[in-house]
C-alpha cells in the first residue's frame, strides 16, 4: 500500500517555493542596483560637461545655473508623477529603465521650454524683478502644458487633431509610462501569486483586508472604501474560482498598501485564512521537490513504492544495477549480451 506524503515532503516543497520567492526578490534588488549604477554614468557626464563649460566660459555661469535649476525641477515633476501612479512600490517603479527615460524627458522638456521662453522673451504678465522667477517656474512646472499648444489643427474624420510638439511629447511619455507599468505588472504578479497561493478567498475576504488596512496609519478613507467595495464585487462573482478570487484580492490590497504589508497581514492571521491542500496537490508538490533535487519523476515514484511495499520472503530480489541509467535500460538490452555469450559457447570449436 502506497503511503501518503509525509509532513517533511510538504515542508520541503514549501521551502522550495520560499527559496524561489527570495531568489526572485534578490534578483530584482540586484537589477535595481545595476540600473542605479548605470544611470550614474550619464549623470556624471552631464555634470562634467557643466563644469567644463563653467571653466571655459565663466560669463555664462548665471544662465547655465538657470538651465540646471529648471532641468532638476522638470525632472522632479516626472518623478512625482511616477510616485503618484505607482503607490504600492514607488521605489521599484522609479528604478527601471523606462522610468529614467520618463524623468529625463521631462527634464529635457523643461530645458527646451526655458530656451524658447528666453528666445521669444515671454514674460507671462510679470514685470520688474519677478520676470526671471516667473519664467523659471513656468518652464519647470508648465513645460508640458506649454508644449501642448497646437500649431495648427487638422480634421481627421470626425475629430480635430492638433499638430505640434504635443504630438511627439505625449506619445513618448505615454510609451515610457506603459513600459514602467508592464515591468511592475510582472513583478507584482510573481509576488502576489506567491503570497496568495495557499490562501482561501472565503476565509480571507473579511479578515485579510481588515488587518491590512489596520496596519496602515495614514491611508486615506477613500482608499479603504474603494477596497471594501472591490471585495464586495469579488464576493458576488460566481464565475470566478476561489483561487482566482484570492489572487484578485491580493492585487486589490497591494494597490493600496503594497506587497510587504500584504505579506505581513497574511502572516499575522496564520492558518486561519489558508486553504486546505488536497492529496493530489501534495503529490504534485512532492514530485516538484524530487525534480528540484535532480531526480526524474519515475525514479522518485519507484523509490516511494519500494518503501511502501517491501518484497515478501518468497520473492526474489532484483539483481543489483550500476545506477538509475542501468535500471532504466530495456530488458532486451540487458539480456542480449548474455544470449550472445551462450551462443558462442554452444558453437563447435572447428566451426
Amino acid at each position: 500500500m502506497k503511503q501518503p506524503p509525509s509532513e517533511f515532503t510538504k515542508w520541503d516543497a514549501a521551502a522550495l517555493r520560499r527559496e524561489a520567492y527570495e531568489a526572485r526578490k534578490l534578483q530584482l534588488k540586484r537589477r535595481r542596483l545595476r540600473l542605479a549604477l548605470a544611470s550614474s554614468y550619464p549623470l556624471g557626464l552631464v555634470i562634467a560637461g557643466v563644469v567644463l563649460v563653467l571653466i571655459w566660459y565663466p560669463d555664462t555661469r548665471d544662465e547655465l545655473a538657470k538651465y540646471a535649476v529648471v532641468g532638476l525641477l522638470g525632472g522632479s515633476v516626472g518623478l512625482g508623477e511616477l510616485v503618484s501612479r505607482y503607490r504600492d512600490a514607488p521605489r521599484a517603479a522609479i528604478l527601471t529603465t523606462p522610468a529614467f527615460g520618463y524623468i529625463a524627458l521631462n527634464a529635457f522638456a523643461a530645458v527646451a521650454a526655458l530656451f524658447l521662453i528666453f528666445e521669444f522673451d515671454w514674460r507671462f504678465g510679470a514685470t520688474g524683478d519677478s520676470v526671471v522667477p516667473t519664467q523659471l517656474l513656468v518652464a519647470s512646472f508648465g513645460s508640458v502644458a506649454l508644449f501642448r499648444t497646437s500649431l495648427f489643427t487638422v480634421r481627421a474624420g470626425n475629430e480635430d487633431v492638433g499638430i505640434g510638439p504635443n504630438s511627439l511629447l505625449s506619445v513618448v511619455l505615454g510609451a515610457c509610462d506603459r513600459a514602467v507599468d508592464r515591468i511592475r505588472a510582472k513583478d507584482r504578479g510573481f509576488e502576489v501569486a506567491y503570497i496568495m497561493g495557499n490562501v482561501s478567498f472565503r476565509a480571507a475576504e473579511g479578515p485579510l483586508p481588515a488587518v491590512a488596512l489596520a496596519l496602515m496609519q495614514n491611508l486615506p478613507e477613500a482608499e479603504s472604501i474603494a477596497l471594501i467595495t472591490e471585495v464586495e464585487r469579488l464576493r458576488h462573482q460566481s464565475s470566478i474560482s476561489d483561487e482566482a478570487k484570492a489572487l484578485l484580492l491580493g492585487l486589490a490590497i497591494t494597490n493600496r498598501v503594497g506587497t510587504d504589508v500584504l505579506e505581513t497581514a497574511k502572516e499575522s492571521l496564520g492558518p486561519e485564512i489558508l486553504r486546505e491542500v488536497g492529496s493530489s496537490e501534495e503529490l504534485r508538490l512532492s514530485d516538484l521537490t524530487a525534480l528540484a533535487r535532480g531526480l526524474d519523476e519515475d525514479q522518485s515514484r519507484a523509490s516511494s513504492e519500494d518503501v511502501a511495499a517491501p518484497p515478501t520472503n518468497g520473492a526474489s530480489e532484483a539483481p543489483p544495477t550500476n545506477g538509475p541509467r542501468e535500471a532504466r535500460r530495456p530488458i532486451d538490452d540487458q539480456v542480449a549480451p548474455d544470449l550472445e555469450a551462450q551462443k558462442l559457447e554452444d558453437e563447435p570449436e572447428g566451426g
